[in-house]
């Protein structure tokens, strides 16, 4: 056997065999791949081209049926059918009698096929305006017209029904008076005997667009059916309409027949597919448009019907090409492997010689000669490697002749360090320090990374405190550190106090590799040492091995000293000025804290100054009873701090039984429970307790006034477990001592009031309101008491606006022997105290008040009237007030005579309103506190569905309409300046009004006569609890039932965006709880508004740059002058959105140019386009771009 000694053969021919075997594989893998990606692009040109099919036949349905929906709209506009439906919907007021007459109506119709009703319906004037309406429009069969309640009231045909009011169509199209288009589905119509598609619109009245009719028209199928005939390709190509679960509906070749279903497209349907696609079956190529998709947003009826257009053929029609492509390409492959077989032959030859000459040169480098260079032939690899050659042999003669430029490197490098040794000197803000220290290190010096790590107060941790660019940003973000004396270099220097360098870090056996620093090839780590403590290490990086010289290392040595020194004196200045802030702080909280006027504000001055780093959660407890036994002793909670949610008052009471440390003996010092789970300190009913709550720690600071325990103030770690320093602990306690002092006194004052408040108290009425279940039921019982307890014959309860400038009547109680008159209820109505002085005086007096009609008539007061209108003779007014707190007041009234009030009376009276005072104060503010979390969690479900939305359009659209929903208003209106930022535009606005004004373009002038230009104008909220006095209110015809306003003006980082516009039907109907929310949830929605638009803009802008971008590659890739010229023309029209360019090009002499390309192709190509004005002349002589109008 002869052995082939592959080493000896000359490098010529090892390339040609080589080459010889790459031919052959390629050849053989070419014949494969070509195959392949032949078959599968003309595969997918052949379902693109299906899918473009069908969507252009869902697009001319989808026109079509838009079409006649127009025109059926523009004739629910004729005066006659508009004037019979207002007519006949106002036929009668009352609903019990229309109702009746309805009924009549009907059996009427079904019964006398002969009756005046049908030759009313099928003969009058509207019946004749459908039919002329008919024969104007194609493929209508039958139009009929109702009223406001979905009775008949024309046709063109006779009609098995007459009243139309619980079909779907009918209660689409009226959408709860709201009005909006509808499409049917493919029916059967039982008076036509055949298949049609039920179209519907809403007859509005001119004036003001209320909908006051339906109009519905019998659409024939078989223009649906001409639409699908149009297309038809091959022998079984054609268009079908089927519905979701694959049902065939529509067949014009009728292969498949109605109620067929094509399994295959059920399956991809059933499991939630694109509105649009393909797929491809054992027998079929089918390609689906969803129908209604393009114009949905229009009436959404039409995408909710469930049509699907599909095209389809069968699978070996339409895959016919893909195999005759494939014999193509097999040859192809064959041809182009014989080809690449002979150029072996040359290329081996061109690449052998290159290398010989590499090779001598490299030979007489080794002997000395520097100055040898290598010919560059090419521009391929061994052109490359021949210029490398070169390059090192020109790098290695400067080697030996710039050795006086290195050394002058090096006192640069020296004068680098004292320069950056004096900048960080003078820096006292660490952060400030360490960030320049590194910048300076890795710019001034060229290194690749620079890091500052600092030993924490444990001494097991080399924590980063500063590192340079991106990755160091990362690192700190993820909290990364080396454990002293670990496996890294920080670890060994923070360990040893001595310097370490890792020339080649591949080599190093404690180099610690970074995944964020690929690049890293040396390393070096220099100790940060003040005399001979070590606090941290200065890192240095280097994307070249063995970069670390002597020279380098004493420069670094001398930067980590003097920044050791920086970092030491830096960090003592921050502590000097820690210290002056807590003892500032604590001046602050004690004065604070001696200065309140109640527990509550006491409470709030105690958590506002109390520090936070470490804690989640504060809670304020107190004893309730200071004289209970252990045993017995509860606590309550007055008041929390949540870093969450912040201040907030959540009364809730601790008994022992749920939380048994509460019985413990109270100590002097604090308690600290650092593990909820396992400290044994805690008792397992007490350990469930917090594990309930989230509690991960806790300490409990006790509250004590000289020998008295008054509770404690607990902090909680929630989380994460809490972290109080010997500092923060320390300024804790000194807090508490100092409240413990103001509680006390404050407790005093409140446990002697309370008693005193106590002992006036009636029992019965006490009994009575504490049995209520809710706000409304003491409301009632409150004025029951008032009756009965004076002999009266109603009483009423008022509650004061939030305004103070009027009150509401929110309950009433009538006894027997109440008039008819005194009966009429006023619940809800708003008086105004401008309008009766009389009841202003009672409010400021805070005293009961005696109203006799015959002296307010003598006097000609105003209230004279009001007793007169319910018939009332005396009226007493008692205040409703706790703590001097105004809440309204209650109204006794007497329709049998005037009285007089006894002392007894107007006493019993006094305490009564006492009594109903407390308990209105208890039931409103657990009735608030309801509606406060209902309006948050409505506001938070606002904020939470739009800060997903990226259309600013949508956004707004969307908001309005979830702001009127969830919150029951009126009207909502988004305004948004316009850009000469004069006039604030409507954007979005609820209902039909809101539609109107948009496509109106309403808008109001900032700083105008409205109240969203004046809150755009001072950017402030402006509020309007009666509209009637609010003097810049702007009146809007088409919101005639307003009773209050709010403009909230939006601001995103001091710009204004937006206005919003809320109105309530009902007066007063802002609480200063709900001005807040709104705003909050108004800022919220500025920002979402502003993150929208800035993601829209980012997207036009980077469509607009990918389209410069092909364009100037076309315009790269051309050199044909008109080609150039075209691409231009395309360019204005994409980019500037022009719907038309062109390009001229102008000869010297002559007057006229002629147009040389165009976009899109309209006919102007060789135009003379004559210089006859001063536009053309100005652009020709100044070379400027003209604009015109």
């Amino acid at each position: 056997m002869v052995a082939l000694d592959w080493g000896s053969w000359p490098l010529r021919w090892k390339f040609l065999a080589g080459f010889v075997l790459i031919a052959l594989v390629g050849v053989v893998g070419t014949m494969e791949v070509a195959e392949r990606l032949l078959e599968s692009a003309l595969h997918r040109r052949i379902v693109e081209e299906f899918q473009g099919v069908a969507r252009a036949q869902r697009t001319a349905l989808e026109q079509t049926l838009w079409h006649e929906i127009e025109s059926l709209s523009m004739g629910a506009e004729e005066e006659t059918l508009v004037f019979e439906a207002i007519d006949h919907s106002a036929r009668y007021a009352d609903p019990v009698v229309r109702a009746y007459v309805i009924q009549q109506e009907e059996l009427l119709w079904k019964a006398q096929p002969t009756s005046s009703l049908r030759r009313r319906v099928l003969q009058g004037p509207a019946a004749e305006k459908l039919r002329a309406l008919r024969g104007r429009l194609s493929g209508h069969l039958h139009l009929l017209l109702t009223d406001a309640h979905g009775v008949l009231i024309a046709a063109t045909e006779p009609t098995r029904a007459y009243r139309f009011d619980q079909e779907p169509w009918w209660q689409a199209a009226w959408n709860h008076g709201r009005g909006a288009p509808y499409v049917s589905t493919l029916q059967f119509d039982e008076d036509l005997q055949t298949s049609v598609v039920y179209l519907a619109v809403p007859v509005y009245r001119r004036d003001t667009h209320q909908v006051v009719g339906v109009l519905r028209s019998a659409y024939g199928a078989s223009q649906i059916f001409g639409i699908l005939s149009q297309f038809r390709t091959g022998q079984t190509g054609r268009a079908l309409l089927v519905d979701r679960d694959g049902t065939v509906l529509m067949d014009p070749l009728g292969l498949l027949h109605r109620e067929q279903r094509i399994t295959d497209l059920a399956l991809i349907l059933d499991v939630g597919a694109r509105p649009e696609g393909s797929l491809l079956t054992s027998e079929w190529l089918i390609a689906y448009s969803l129908v209604g998709m393009g114009i949905g947003y229009r009436f959404p009826s039409l995408e909710d019907r469930g049509w699907i257009l599909v095209v389809l053929q069968q699978e070996d029609e339409a895959l016919a090409p893909v195999e005759h492509l494939g014999r193509q390409a097999l040859i192809w492959a064959l041809a182009l492997g014989g080809a690449a077989i002979f150029l072996s032959f040359v290329a081996s030859a061109s690449l052998t010689r290159p290398i010989g000459q590499l090779t001598e040169a490299a030979r007489r480098l080794g002997a000395g000669q520097l100055n040898v260079r290598v010919p560059i032939t090419s521009r391929d690899e061994l052109g490359i490697l021949a210029e490398t050659f070169n390059t090192m042999a020109l790098r290695l003669q400067d080697l030996y002749q710039n050795l006086e430029r290195r050394v002058q490197e090096r006192t640069h490098q020296l004068q680098t360090a004292a320069e950056m040794g004096r900048l960080i000197a003078s820096m006292l803000d660490l952060d400030e320090l360490l960030r320049t220290a590194v910048n300076l290190i890795r710019d001034r010096l060229g290194y690749y990374h620079a890091s500052v790590f600092l030993i924490d107060e444990s001494g097991q941790w080399a924590v980063l405190r500063e590192s340079t660019g991106e990755v160091g940003r990362r690192l700190k973000e993820r909290g990364h550190r080396l454990s002293v004396g670990g496996q890294s270099l920080i670890g060994w220097v923070t360990a040893y106090g001595r310097p370490r360098v890792a020339q080649r870090t591949a080599e190093d056996p404690i180099h610690l590799k970074n995944e964020l620093l690929p690049e890293t090839r040396a390393e070096a780590a220099f100790p940060l040492k003040i005399g001979e403590r070590v606090i941290g290490a200065l890192d240095v990086q280097s994307t070249l091995e063995d970069v670390f010289d002597a020279g380098a290392l004493s420069v670094l040595q001398i930067l980590a000293d003097q920044l050791a020194v920086a970092i030491e004196n830096a960090r003592l200045y921050q502590q000097a000025q820690s210290a002056l802030e807590e003892t500032q702080a604590l001046y602050l909280a004690t004065r604070d804290l001696t200065s309140a006027t109640s527990i509550e504000v006491a409470a709030r001055a105690l958590l506002a100054y109390l520090p936070t780093h470490g804690v989640d959660r504060y809670v304020l407890t107190l004893v309730e009873d200071l004289e209970a036994r252990l045993e017995d002793r509860v606590l309550q909670s007055r008041l929390i701090w949540d870093r969450d949610r912040g201040l907030f008052t959540d009364l809730r009471r601790y008994t022992t039984a749920e939380l048994p440390i509460i019985a413990r003996e109270p100590t002097r010092e604090p308690i600290f429970v650092p593990d909820v789970a396992t400290d044994p300190w805690l008792d397992e009913v007490s350990r469930s307790f917090y594990l309930q709550h989230r509690v991960r720690s806790f300490a409990l600071f006790p509250l004590w006034a000289g020998e008295t325990f008054w509770g404690w103030l607990i902090a909680q770690g929630v989380h994460r477990p809490l972290e109080l320093e010997d500092r923060t602990i320390r300024r804790v306690q000194a807090l508490t001592d100092t409240a413990a002092v103001v509680l006390q006194n404050w407790r005093l004052f409140e446990l002697l009031e309370q008693r005193l408040r106590e002992q006036s108290l009636l029992y019965e009425v006490a009994a009575s309101l504490a049995e209520a279940s809710g706000l409304e039921e003491v409301l009632v019982r409150i004025c029951r008491a008032f009756t009965v307890g004076l002999g009266a014959t109603s009483a009423y309860v008022n509650r004061e606006t939030s305004d103070g400038q009027g009150f509401l009547s929110i309950s009433e109680f009538y006894a027997p022997e109440a008039s008819p008159t005194e009966r009429v209820s006023d619940l809800g109505v708003y008086y105004r105290y401008a309008d009766y002085p009389l009841y202003a005086r009672m409010r400021e007096s805070r005293q009961p008040l005696v109203l006799r009609r015959s002296e307010l008539e003598a006097q000609g007061a105003p209230e004279a009237k009001l007793l007169a209108q319910y018939g009332g003779q005396t009226v007493l007014l008692i205040p409703l007030t706790v703590r001097d707190q105004y809440y309204g007041h209650i109204e006794v009234w007497d329709s049998r005579q005037e009285r007089w009030f006894s002392g007894e009376e107007l006493r019993l009276a006094m305490t009564l309103a006492s009594n109903a005072a407390l308990a209105l104060q208890r039931a409103e503010l657990f009735s608030e506190t309801e509606r406060r979390a209902r309006l948050l969690q409505a506001a938070a479900e606002v904020s939470r569905i739009t800060a997903t939305i990226l259309d600013p359009e949508r956004l707004m659209s969307e908001a309005v309409e979830l702001i009127r929903d969830r919150f029951n208003y009126y009207y909502v209106g988004w305004f948004v300046p316009d850009e000469d930022g004069k006039w604030m535009r409507l954007a979005a606005g609820t209902g039909e009004p809101g539609r109107i004004m948009k496509e109106r373009g309403h808008r109001l002038e900032i700083g105008g006569q409205s109240m969203v230009g004046w809150a755009a104008a001072h950017r402030r909220a402006r509020i309007a609890l009666d509209v009637g006095l609010e003097p810049v209110r702007f009146a809007n015809p088409l919101l005639p039932l307003t009773r209050s306003e709010i403009a909230l003006p939006m601001i995103v980082r001091g710009e204004l965006v937006g206005v919003l516009d809320i109105q309530s039907e009902q007066p007063a109907a802002f609480t200063e709880e709900d001005i807040q929310a709104l705003q909050v949830m108004a800022d919220q929605l500025a920002t979402a508004w502003q993150n929208a638009r800035l993601y829209a803009q980012a997207q036009d802008q980077a469509r607009e740059l990918t389209t410069l971008h092909r364009l100037s590659m076309e315009f790269s890739r051309s050199l044909n002058l008109v080609e150039i010229l075209e691409a231009v023309c395309r360019a204005y029209v994409e980019v500037l959105g022009a719907d038309h360019s062109g390009a001229v090009l102008w000869e010297k002499g002559r007057d006229y140019g002629v147009v040389v390309a165009e976009y899109p192709h309209q006919g102007f190509l060789g135009v003379r386009i004559q210089v006859n004005n001063a536009f053309t002349r100005q652009v020709m002589e100044t070379g400027e771009p003209q604009w015109a109008w």
